[in-house]
């Protein structure tokens, strides 16, 4: 009950109960999932000063160890303010941007998202050696 402001899908994605850091690169955490394998999505809120979370394809296929999601967190209030989906069903790269724990509708994405997103994927390289 101690926490009825959140609803039951906050705490169950917010608390890091269905993934873990696995390396940090400044205030970018690159997470996975506790179950290999799993599919549940990033955290929605943080209680630390990071900003950005990255999980990365666990599932083998061609897919397997590239970026998957960035979900980018609002530094004032530590909720969700995007994910950047690279793929999704087929669909190419997107964002989805949060308002109240209520996600978008998938929007291209600007050119700056497009160089975040070619950073991020360069440190997940980089995190692989």
């Amino acid at each position: 009950m101690g926490h009825s402001r959140y609803s039951r899908t906050q705490l169950a994605r917010g608390e890091g109960r269905q993934w873990k850091t696995v390396k940090k690169d400044g205030n970018v955490h690159f997470i996975e999932h506790i179950t290999p394998g799993g599919n549940a999505p990033g955290p929605a809120r943080t209680h630390s000063k990071t900003k950005v979370y990255v999980s990365k394809y666990e599932r083998p296929g061609k897919e397997f160890g590239k970026v998957k999601e960035i979900s980018v967190m609002n530094p004032k209030t530590g909720m969700k303010a995007m994910d950047i989906h690279t793929k999704d069903e087929g669909n190419g790269p997107h964002v989805h941007k949060w308002n109240e724990s209520v996600r978008g509708k998938g929007i291209p994405l600007t050119q700056g998202q497009r160089k975040f997103v070619e950073k991020i994927q360069r440190m997940a390289k980089d995190s692989d050696k």
